[in-house]
């Protein structure tokens, strides 16, 4: 298998998420890899990247996935592509580029964490995953500009799309 290897966990991540779910804006990708993140630590009891999130105002955010894509993307690893929505609001999908990778993953289990909670969100709106995680312990449970506590809370981390407060979603701009 030929391509850059991709060994950091987080980053390892955030090219499994983009694989799967094929493109996604930085807003749910972040989202996603929150949620997939308190999944593994339900399941598992430990984290999956090791990634700090803050309460932020589009609910958790993660610098260093920020600065993650940006080293895949000057590795030619993850494409950015920038448009505007109908909406006028500037929007930036990141695609995975499969033959320019070669991800080293450290196990079965967090790559079936990732695939799960990408297949559980496919469909749902970006409100609706903003929604989720928002509506998380962790989340909830700290004040602005606050680390998460990714163990905080031990109910599983996942309701359905369709049992989220709309009234508490942003509005969807993708």
């Amino acid at each position: 298998m030929s391509g850059v290897v991709i060994d950091d966990p987080l980053e390892v991540a955030i090219c499994r998420i983009l694989a799967v779910d094929g493109a996604a804006g930085v807003t749910r990708l972040m989202k996603l890899l929150y949620l997939a993140e308190l999944e593994h630590v339900h399941r598992s009891g430990r984290p999956l990247t090791g990634a700090v999130f803050i309460n932020y105002d589009y609910g958790p955010f993660c610098r260093s996935a920020y600065e993650a894509m940006e080293r895949l993307a000057a590795r030619g690893v993850v494409r950015e592509v920038r448009h505007i929505t109908r909406g006028g609001h500037l929007c930036r999908l990141q695609h995975a580029v499969a033959d320019k990778m070669q991800l080293v993953d450290p196990t079965s289990h967090a790559r079936d964490v990732i695939d799960q909670t990408v297949r559980r969100w496919r469909d749902a709106s970006l409100d609706e995953v903003v929604g989720e995680a928002k509506a998380s312990a962790p989340f909830r449970e700290s004040s602005y500009g606050e680390e998460l506590d990714l163990g905080a809370g031990a109910p599983p981390p996942f309701s359905r799309p369709s049992d989220i407060d709309r009234d508490a979603l942003l509005p969807d701009f993708i």
